[in-house]
């Protein structure tokens, strides 16, 4: 099928039909449009398995994990390993180079075919003047300047600095107002989506976080880190970034907390959904879930 187009724009829904400009779209479905405009139909894929359902998916050291009928396991060809139980929804993220795990009992990290739980293993000394126990688990997990992060309930907790099994239930942690559902954390702090704002944690030592709020509606858990290389020109070059997606499209969160909006010109009306970000080639993509 030949391209179509140039459509430069991409879809503009932010003026009445008869005003959209000639080289937009009022609408686009089952196709690409890449950087010169032109609209070429998506690529297809073929089904691995319908055997059963495979979710919270991760990519590590070249395998891929999953969670299917209530196990944490790796993802073969032909086959589904089963690794350890989970209950609740599965966080991922890599520590050591090992693929680390969190649901509704702990966090775990897998070695091989193995998962060990990360817990507490702190001196008399230091078990009695801080009250420490073993890091709680969550739906959300993440790597950041030498601790583990976890979303739990309405809460952000962290780990001890380099003792990633070992928690302070007094002091390591950050309430919100409502239940957050992703976090994107970088160098100057971290990005944290709560039911109706965006929230940014500026700081690099967690018990001097300062709390703003930077950014409004957003689609649950569809939060990304990403290198700034895969952005337009302008907002190249700042290492790594968040991005997320709102009701006017991807936002883009900078190390500092600024926000940038590159959509906002042309797009509203985005549903607010659960969604997953992932990237593809060198583009990212929106996925609506229900999970």
């Amino acid at each position: 099928m030949p391209a179509l187009g140039p459509w430069v724009k991409g879809i503009v829904n932010t003026v009445a039909d008869n005003a959209i400009p000639i080289d937009a779209l009022a609408d686009a479905r089952d196709c690409d449009i890449g950087d010169e405009g032109f609209a070429v139909a998506r690529g297809t894929y073929s089904l691995v398995s319908d055997a059963a359902a495979f979710r919270f998916l991760f990519e590590s050291g070249g395998k891929s994990y999953a969670v299917s009928e209530g196990y944490v396991g790796i993802l073969g060809e032909s086959a589904f390993t089963t690794i350890h139980p989970a209950v609740g929804d599965v966080g991922w993220a890599e520590l050591g180079g090992l693929p680390v795990f969190c649901d509704n009992t702990g966090v775990y990290q897998i070695n091989g075919d193995t998962a060990s739980q990360l817990v507490v293993r702190p001196t008399i000394e230091e078990e009695g003047r801080y009250d420490l126990v073993t890091m709680p688990g969550g739906h959300t997990v993440a790597y950041w300047r030498g601790r583990l992060l976890v979303l739990r309930g309405r809460s952000m907790l962290w780990s001890e600095p380099l003792d990633y099994g070992c928690h302070s239930p007094a002091r390591n942690f950050v309430r919100f107002s409502s239940s957050p559902t992703w976090m994107a954390p970088l160098d100057g702090g971290v990005f944290v989506g709560l039911r109706d704002t965006v929230v940014f944690l500026a700081g690099t030592n967690p018990a001097e976080f300062q709390q703003r709020t930077v950014a409004g509606p957003n689609c649950p858990k569809a939060s990304l880190v990403i290198d700034s290389r895969y952005l337009p020109e302008e907002m190249a070059g700042r290492g790594d970034v968040a991005i997320w997606m709102g009701d006017i499209g991807f936002v883009v969160g900078l190390p500092d907390g600024g926000v940038v909006y590159p959509q906002a010109e042309n797009l509203i009306g985005v549903p607010i959904v659960p969604r997953n970000l992932a990237i593809i080639d060198d583009r990212v993509y929106a996925f609506a879930t229900e999970e």
